[in-house]
């Protein structure tokens, strides 16, 4: 159990990224992915619906947030955009189990709430100069963690199994091994282990060219 130095409630990780603004859009990147994977059995309707609380009260607290805008638009890539808020991203903050885990991962997995938020470039510039949206921010922030994640009743419980066990596909990767290998159990120019570490990386970039880069 996680609680915050002095006897407080508990902890709650926030890991702030910054990304390059997109040519479509100006959202706010709220990554939520591990909580979603792993937090709670697929079985434990309680834990499952603390996080969905909780997503959907700082996607809402956000968007309020923005109101401090007045309608106010920004130009990027030529065009005037509105500053809004995305919950389900493809920058979530989950890579699956079989690669490299975020840090929001691993707090997860430590039983401490953790979400991924991406700022693009021109919303972190205009939090520095407008003082009533960074106040709002940090608000939204604030009370998201005051009224979900300290009325969670699921921090003590273990999840029997993290979903990332059921995300790689072992038929795909004994396929692309049998393949690859020689019909005695030798590649036809590399080592073995060359064998396993390019199969790593093509099940890593298969999972990853989909979505979009930082």
């Amino acid at each position: 159990e996680e609680r915050t130095p002095g006897g407080g409630g508990p902890v709650f990780h926030i890991d702030v990224h910054g990304k390059m603004d997109r040519k479509d859009n100006l959202d706010l990147d709220i990554g939520m992915g591990p909580l979603e994977h792993c937090w709670a059995d697929r079985d434990d309707a309680e834990g499952q619906a603390e996080v969905l609380a909780l997503k959907e009260h700082l996607a809402s607290g956000m968007r309020e947030a923005f109101k401090a805008l007045k309608g106010k638009t920004f130009q990027v890539h030529s065009k005037q955009m509105h500053m809004t808020v995305e919950e389900d991203p493809y920058l979530n903050a989950y890579w699956g189990g079989s690669t490299f885990e975020t840090i929001s991962h691993q707090s997860v997995n430590l039983r401490m709430p953790a979400i991924q938020l991406e700022i693009p470039h021109t919303m972190r510039k205009e939090l520095v100069v407008n003082d009533a949206l960074f106040k709002k921010f940090a608000t939204a922030l604030l009370n998201s963690y005051k009224y979900c994640v300290t009325t969670f009743k699921s921090h003590d419980k273990k999840q029997s199994c993290c979903g990332c066990a059921n995300f790689e596909k072992v038929e795909a990767v004994d396929a692309a091994r049998n393949f690859i290998l020689r019909k005695e159990g030798r590649p036809p120019s590399k080592t073995i282990e060359e064998i396993e570490l390019m199969l790593r990386e093509l099940h890593h970039i298969e999972r990853t060219t989909s979505e979009k880069q930082i």
